[in-house]
């Protein structure tokens, strides 16, 4: 019996190796062979979904906060909190080291501005252990800029709604040279031709002003189709329907050699793609795909480099990510001499910052790097010399808060 069963696990195992390589000697049960082998990860994933908000301490760290050198900036930290039982707001001063103010969102009042004709049924309640805010932003008058599936709000500094937008708004949310905000959004239904584009995921770039008010909104795949760079969409592998999978939309602040003032740097991860893009005009001025691979969180340098975190990784099939080296690289571009270089290397090794999806990056003044792993909710700040300072949202013995992209300030806009 023991053989029996050996026997036709060896087999079953071959039929799965076969089918995944490209065979055909199993007909049509080579679909149902895949199905069979691909429960055990269902079931996984949908565990995922149910906590998708804590993750395992990779680290020994047992508390919050641990610094090697005073800092005097502050930490704007979306997590989710232990006493609070949900996706919080932290204002964390380095200085003090410690929490000086916290933004609670009323999930059900948010609830309610999304409900139909204000009734508000079981279904639009938020869940409190997977509600999550991503890159929320400080305003000049104590308020607080939060966003997500649940549409784009601003809070006063006692968490209390100043103003709600309707619709579905994701990743990065930057200012402007004129003081207007640029986030992620999604048109829904598609504008896309279907039959070339079915079920696509139509990601956007949206601009919207001091009081929640939509000014532009761009579907992303439009901009490269309009700009012939149609080819990135249809003509580099096996289609799938997250074509875009925007994360950054960085505005240019001031003139340089290489962009003007009010131009945008967009990432395009599921393509490995970078492009400065005038919305005025709706022309691409600069396009470049690699050597950063799934990359995240652009930024500007100085007049001449931008630099970008590079999470290097493959994707797979249901969410899965292989690292190309092990760990995550910070890649400058510099516009003069159109070289690429990945001067931190050394560090992201040593340190084993590698966060699979998300992150952020920043180069402070002084060299040093801000770093966000989202993945495993590590925010740091490292240098030639190591880790200054190592923040974390501990939940337990074992677990963390994942991070939903935080902000480093050198002083408060207030």
């Amino acid at each position: 019996m023991i053989l029996f069963i050996s026997l036709l696990f060896l087999l079953f195992g071959w039929a799965v190796w076969h089918q995944s390589n490209g065979g055909n000697r199993l007909g049509k049960y080579g679909k149902y062979i895949i199905d069979i082998a691909t429960i055990p990860n269902s079931f996984l994933q949908r565990s995922e979904v149910k906590s998708p908000i804590w993750e395992k301490n990779k680290t020994t760290q047992s508390v919050n906060f641990v610094s090697n050198k005073a800092d005097s900036g502050y930490l704007l930290i979306p997590a989710y909190d232990k006493m609070h039982k949900q996706f919080v707001v932290k204002l964390f001063s380095l200085n003090q080291q410690k929490t000086i103010h916290t933004w609670v969102p009323d999930l059900t009042t948010i609830a309610q501005l999304n409900s139909k004709n204000n009734v508000l049924l079981e279904d639009d309640l938020l869940d409190a252990i997977s509600f999550k805010t991503q890159h929320p932003i400080l305003t000049n008058d104590t308020g607080l800029i939060i966003k997500g599936e649940y549409g784009l709000i601003k809070l006063d500094k006692q968490s209390h709604i100043v103003w709600f937008t309707k619709g579905v708004y994701h990743h990065s949310t930057e200012i402007d040279h004129n003081g207007n905000y640029w986030t992620a959004g999604l048109i829904k239904p598609s504008l896309l031709d279907s039959n070339l584009f079915p079920e696509a995921k139509d990601d956007a770039i949206v601009k919207f002003d001091s009081n929640g008010k939509i000014l532009f909104k761009k579907s992303i795949a439009s901009i490269l189709i309009e700009n012939g760079a149609m080819y990135l969409l249809t003509g580099i592998g096996q289609y799938e329907s997250d074509i875009i999978h925007v994360n950054d939309i960085q505005p240019v602040l001031r003139n340089t050699m290489y962009a003007n003032q009010g131009d945008l740097f967009i990432n395009i991860r599921n393509r490995s793609t970078l492009i400065l893009y005038n919305p005025t005009n709706n022309k691409i001025k600069w396009l470049q795909t690699g050597p950063w691979s799934n990359e995240h969180d652009v930024s500007l340098i100085d007049s001449n480099r931008i630099g970008l975190l590079g999470n290097d990784v493959i994707r797979h099939a249901k969410k899965r990510f292989n690292f190309i080296r092990g760990y995550n690289s910070f890649y400058i571009y510099n516009f003069s001499t159109k070289e690429v270089d990945t001067p931190y290397n050394d560090i992201m090794r040593q340190q084993h910052i590698a966060t699979k999806s998300e992150g952020r990056i920043e180069l402070l003044p002084n060299g040093d790097l801000f770093i966000e792993e989202s993945n495993y909710g590590r925010l740091m700040r490292v240098n030639t010399n190591g880790i200054v300072w190592c923040y974390m949202e501990i939940i337990d013995k074992t677990h963390v808060s994942v991070l939903g992209w935080s902000r480093y300030y050198n002083r408060l806009p207030w």
